[in-house]
């Protein structure tokens, strides 16, 4: 929801009488709702959040089929009570007159001080309930109130208006009850639903990345944008706590000239961290497409940290995609990495080819600032390995990674190399799901 949504909001419901619970709602879903999709929910969140919001004019019947939950406002009774001049607490005013918005100030105050916000499974509403309304002192007030109808009875009202403004006191001291416990019912909701959300963020951070199915795969770019926000923050906090390099004169003498010198405000050089480059190789296979393409999103969303980004995917070939995630937005450029590179996804994987082929055509631009990561399981399908090119790669590099989106306990069985591969390596890491990952790109920007 944008901020413009929200100031057409305000400006409709400052056009309205915020008394009409109907007026309320059309006015929100008006200027809120932009998808049909979500008018359900809308209904749903407006019931929770307004449910006080009514004040019907008619009392009502014996046979009455209005909301229980909705305060009546009776003209009579408030005229009545106008003439007779009787004292009122806030609380018995507000109950007799039907002010419902008042009410559930009241009574949502009442509830956070008996400690609603603690309450977390349904089992705890009747609890809540009866302390909320203790705090607001409901059989002083049943008493108050009915010592009114009693002033209110000796007075010249006729017998049947007294039964009617009796039975419109009533029903608003019961709406009022109910009141309470809807609010308490609200909370315990919020709640669960806070706990379910974070359950289930958790779950999928920590869910396998072969296990994803295709709608998780969708909610977990949410994540991965909330990750990149961390990251970053984390890496401007790191900048700032940076120790100071030596003092720099000539900005010293430059700064304090405006001042006199009066204070001296002393200018450090700041020292420069020396920005590694990164290659990144790929697989791309289905068994492993899922850990790449977000490695290849978390590196793309972070490239102010490194002197280059450069990266490549592979399946039986290997093929460089830079272009792509120069030219256009990181998802999309994943999709054109896999259509327009040229190598044939549907291959059998074959790491030693690979490795070759990074030998030939891309050794020569591996330094001493060169950060090389593989991300891969390591299943050669019973082909050459060729491990001592990642040799080569070791002696050239500042550091060589790998990570594997399988389990540890794996690797090394079946047509797994990857107890040929791994010596070879600075760092080999179980990179399984979105949270180890993160937490390999956390250390990567240090």
């Amino acid at each position: 929801m944008s901020l413009s949504e929200v100031l057409d909001a305000f400006h409709a419901l400052d056009e309205i009488s915020l008394q009409s619970r109907e007026h309320v709602r059309e006015a929100l879903r008006a200027t809120l709702i932009k998808d049909p999709r979500h008018e359900e929910e809308f209904e749903r969140l407006f019931h929770l959040h307004f449910s006080a919001l009514s004040q019907p004019s008619v009392p009502p019947s014996s046979g009455s089929e209005e909301d229980p939950g909705r305060f009546v406002y009776d003209p009579v009774l408030a005229q009545r009570l106008k003439e007779a001049g009787v004292e009122a607490s806030a609380l018995a005013e507000a109950v007799l007159m039907g002010r419902g918005m008042a009410l559930e100030q009241k009574a949502a105050a009442a509830a956070w001080s008996a400690g609603v916000g603690t309450a977390r499974t349904p089992l705890q509403v009747g609890y809540f309930t009866h302390r909320t309304l203790e705090r607001l002192g409901i059989e002083v007030l049943k008493e108050e109130i009915h010592r009114i109808l009693e002033v209110l009875r000796r007075g010249s009202t006729p017998d049947d208006a007294w039964k009617e403004m009796e039975a419109v006191a009533l029903w608003n001291l019961e709406a009022l009850r109910r009141l309470v416990k809807g609010l308490v019912e609200r909370e315990v909701a919020r709640h669960r639903r806070a706990l379910q959300r974070q359950v289930h963020t958790e779950s999928i951070l920590t869910k396998s990345f072969g296990a994803l199915t295709d709608l998780e795969i969708l909610q977990m770019q949410k994540e991965v944008a909330r990750l990149v926000d961390k990251l970053r923050s984390k890496i401007a906090r790191r900048e700032r706590r940076r120790p100071r390099g030596r003092l720099d004169l000539r900005r010293t003498l430059r700064w304090n000239l405006r001042y006199e010198g009066l204070p001296l405000q002393l200018k450090f050089k700041r020292r420069r961290k020396k920005r590694v480059q990164v290659m990144a190789l790929c697989d791309v296979s289905s068994s492993v497409w899922t850990a790449s393409r977000f490695m290849l999103h978390l590196l793309y969303a972070i490239q102010e940290q490194f002197s280059s980004v450069r990266s490549f995917i592979f399946v039986s070939e290997l093929g460089e995609v830079t272009r792509f995630f120069q030219d256009y937005p990181v998802q999309e450029a994943l999709g054109r990495a896999l259509k327009e590179s040229g190598v044939r996804l549907f291959s059998y994987t074959d790491y030693g080819e690979v490795f070759l082929k990074f030998h030939e055509e891309y050794l020569g631009e591996v330094n001493g600032r060169t950060v090389v990561i593989i991300i891969g399981d390591g299943r050669n399908n019973h082909l050459p390995s060729q491990a001592w090119v990642l040799e080569r790669i070791r002696h050239r590099a500042k550091r060589l990674i790998w990570l594997n989106p399988e389990s540890r306990s794996t690797w090394g069985s079946g047509d797994s190399v990857m107890h040929e591969y791994a010596p070879m390596c600075h760092m080999v890491e179980e990179c399984r799901n979105l949270k180890q990952l993160s937490r390999f790109i956390d250390t990567l920007v240090v």
